[in-house]
């Protein structure tokens, strides 16, 4: 495949992850944990609550159809939680324990973006979704 081609692919890749999040406000755990994910706890408000928080969820796009999970938030919540986390521990969103590691990615109020230290796990594309985005 020539040079052109290969890129061409990886830009409609990259653009179908970057449009996957949902349309709609969604709401998850937070958690806290060493950046290597060797430890971690719930964040629990003052009255042993989970705390939670609002976002969006979308896709990072990494190399060779593979994909990271992110949860999009303001950074002003963004470092709320942060702050309630222990050091050396980085705040991350979750579902449940079941859920898999993502990381948060983080909007400022003049538009820019960064994503969240924390470890994250990296899937694969399934053969549908490679084909719904024109690779068959």
């Amino acid at each position: 495949m020539d040079i052109f081609k290969k890129n061409y692919l990886g830009l409609v890749f990259a653009a179908a992850c970057l449009t996957y999040s949902t349309a709609n406000a969604a709401w998850t755990n937070v958690y806290c944990a060493k950046e290597d994910g060797s430890d971690w706890y719930w964040l629990k408000d003052g009255d042993d609550n989970p705390v939670t928080i609002s976002g969006y969820w979308g896709r990072y796009p990494l190399a060779n159809f593979r994909y990271a999970q992110y949860f999009s938030v303001y950074k002003r919540e963004y470092n709320e939680v942060q702050s309630q986390c222990k050091d050396d521990y980085v705040a991350q969103p979750a579902a449940n324990d079941k859920s898999g590691w993502y990381i948060f990615q983080v909007y400022s109020p003049y538009g820019d973006t960064y994503y969240a230290p924390g470890k994250y796990d990296v899937y694969d594309l399934t053969a549908r979704e490679i084909c719904h985005y024109g690779f068959c």
